[in-house]
């Protein structure tokens, strides 16, 4: 059987230094988005979301096909989590992952919609005590906005897309509706020249005084430079049906006046923008806002009075907290350094319900003032177990039933707040968003599994859907056993120096058992891929950066086994088979490599690229039987995704017909 994965979708706790360069969270943060354009062919294809959608799309159909046929065989997926992941001893509670949006239902503070950053919509009708997953059958799972109509509240608008990570992160297919509850769901696109075509939207907004006028805000697609194209405000006057777009620029916020057609949007480029008639013509507002420069606005308006309105901005260098008390007439800035790092991936802010001096904001930890913005205070310590919210905040949110209530969702999930922030309950419950580059599996008990996640380090689970913290370090990465001996067991973090950081546990990977591995005779080259390449066969552990290195599973040395293979080492595939290890590399350029056994003290590694048509290499898979046998993907567009040789490479064969025009990530015998 052969499976494959494809990506039809598609925060360190301490500083590093390299060479005098401060490698902090910010730092790990852009190199973990410049990896996901790169490990998914972005640059490679300009229509990358409307590949992806197409996919999508012909998957369900294909699923409905052939699942009651699966189901019949007893071919059934089941939840392995984690639902959600336990931190220990830490204050904070269980983590889930990246929170984008929560939204109360009108009048009911104990049902709540979550949308996650890659893990769909979620809803709870009993203030967070359990979740159920309400949109995993539409076809896409990042999610950037969650609207309600306020006449109507079973009436739900979803946005689809990651809305804080741009070309680095998940596409959407536009926007969806919900007329029961998030019962059922239905595509709101329109179509040909009336379509809608954000594949990362931020914003849903709904006109008031008349719920068929609907406004859409985002940051566009991905194009073939890397870059964001197609951004804008987008209008419908037919709930969805049909769309013009009314405004050109990036917009993460759009904000009407209660019982009115009066709007507000913060566009990056343009600053804030205000129209009297439902978003069909815009005005500037902007009178004493700095607007150029800044990579983020969010905008708030104050519920006690619609004349004031709050304006935050951001850029790597700077950020700012603008207040208007005449909706929009004049901005006084408030504050010239509100953020407290990463301004670019981090901001919220919303006011509170009955005082409009105070506001709550999120960058990496969340912060109150109680004097318009000129102050805060910090509601939260600083990274680690006594931290009472996962930092990195995405959304900030007051309840507007009680004034003591609010919400927090961040990289590690949701928390609520009943009295005015003095103490936090933990809402995470069993939500499961977490975001996995890699998980390893146990070679002889398949219930146990370790996986490394985004923002939220490394976790293992053995018969529970709750997973445990077992190496607290920002971003975990990849996972490997000892095939030989599956006590020791290793886990992978932020590079560190030019080097990676590999922890090893030797009893069974218990929380608490890792402890860093010795870099003894790795070389500082720079050329260690982001997602540090990490793999085992028996009791020999193998790294690489543009050179292959190797170790005994306990050794407390590396030594070079190969000459440099000409870029980065995306993944590494060897195999025991008998007294040899053959053995598979894959580059970022499109090189391949092979040795017929990498395990003796000098092997000989030759180049099996052969007529395989280049484009990075995202994964290997060899025959257990017979090495000769072996498939690769290619994280691509355009050409073939999967490609196997019967000879040991340089001849390789385009396969898999019918297979979708997006990237593959792996393969598996």
């Amino acid at each position: 059987m052969l499976l494959l994965f494809t990506s039809i979708a598609a925060s360190a706790a301490t500083d590093e230094s390299d060479a005098g360069e401060v490698r902090n969270e910010g730092w790990q943060i852009e190199q973990r988005q410049q990896w996901f354009v790169r490990s998914r062919g972005l640059l490679d294809q300009a229509d990358a979301a409307q590949l992806r959608a197409a996919a999508a799309q012909e998957q369900k159909r294909q699923r409905a096909l052939v699942d009651a046929r699966h189901a019949a065989l007893g071919e059934v997926w089941q939840e392995a989590g984690p639902s959600s992941m336990s931190m220990i001893d830490w204050i904070m509670g269980r983590v889930s992952g990246r929170v984008n949006a929560i939204t109360p239902r009108p009048g009911n503070d104990d049902i709540l919609y979550l949308g996650s950053a890659a893990g769909g919509v979620w809803k709870t009708t009993n203030a967070g005590v359990s979740w159920t997953p309400i949109f995993d059958q539409v076809g896409t799972l990042p999610i950037g906005a969650i609207s309600i109509d306020a006449s109507a509240p079973d009436t739900l608008w979803v946005g689809t897309g990651d809305k804080n990570s741009s070309c680095g992160g998940y596409f959407g297919q536009g926007v969806y509706l919900s007329e029961d509850a998030g019962a059922t769901w239905q595509a709101r696109n329109g179509s040909g020249i009336n379509s809608m075509p954000l594949s990362i939207v931020n914003a849903v907004a709904i006109q008031p005084t008349d719920s068929n006028v609907i406004l859409v805000g985002g940051s566009g697609t991905c194009n073939g430079s890397g870059g964001l194209s197609g951004a804008g405000i987008y209008r419908s006057t037919d709930k969805g049906l049909s769309w013009t777009r009314v405004r050109n620029n990036n917009v993460e916020d759009i904000v009407f006046v209660p019982g009115s057609a009066t709007v507000y949007a913060a566009l990056i480029g343009l600053g804030v923008q205000k129209s009297t008639d439902g978003g069909a013509t815009w005005v500037d507002a902007n009178s004493g806002v700095t607007v150029s420069g800044m990579s983020r606005m969010r905008l708030a308006m104050a519920p006690s009075n619609s004349n004031i309105l709050y304006l935050l901005t951001g850029s790597n260098s700077s950020s700012r907290i603008y207040r208007t008390d005449n909706g929009g007439g004049n901005w006084t800035q408030k504050n010239a350094s509100a953020c407290e790092g990463q301004c670019w991936y981090n901001q919220a802010i919303a006011v509170h319900p009955t005082n409009a001096d105070t506001v709550l904001l999120g960058t990496i930890r969340i912060a109150r003032s109680t004097n318009a913005g000129a102050n805060f205070t910090y509601l939260v310590g600083t990274w680690g177990s006594g931290q009472k919210v996962h930092q990195d905040t995405h959304v900030v949110r007051y309840s507007q039933l009680d004034p003591n209530r609010l919400w927090i969702g961040s990289d590690g999930g949701i928390w609520r707040s009943d009295d005015s922030a003095a103490t936090f309950r933990n809402m995470n419950a069993n939500i499961n968003i977490t975001q996995f580059y890699d998980i390893a599996v146990h070679p002889e008990d398949a219930n146990i599994i370790f996986g490394g996640a985004q923002d939220n380090s490394s976790s293992g689970r053995r018969t529970s859907l709750l997973w445990n913290l077992t190496y607290a370090s920002g971003d975990g990465f990849m996972n490997a056993f000892d095939q030989n001996d599956p006590a020791i067991v290793f886990q992978t973090s932020y590079p560190s120096g030019q080097l990676p950081s590999i922890v090893r546990s030797v009893v069974g990977g218990s929380p608490g058992s890792f402890q860093s591995m010795p870099r003894a005779g790795l070389a500082a080259s720079g050329n260690f891929d982001w997602v540090t390449p990490l793999a085992t066969a028996g009791s020999q552990l193998f790294v690489a950066s543009d050179v292959l290195y190797r170790t005994s599973t306990t050794g407390s040395s590396w030594t070079s086994i190969s000459g440099n293979l000409g870029s980065s080492v995306v993944v590494i595939t060897p195999q025991t088979l008998g007294t040899l290890t053959p053995t598979y590399v894959g580059t970022s350029s499109g090189k391949i490599w092979s040795s017929a056994d990498a395990g003796i003290p000098a092997p000989v590694f030759s180049d099996v690229t052969g007529n395989y048509p280049g484009g990075r290499v995202s994964d290997v898979a060899m025959d257990r039987v017979d090495p000769q046998r072996v498939f690769i993907t290619r994280a691509g567009f355009g050409a073939a995704r999967l490609y196997r040789s019967t000879s040991g490479g340089t001849n390789w064969l385009a396969v898999g017909a019918g297979l979708p025009n997006v990237p593959a990530n792996a393969v598996a015998i």
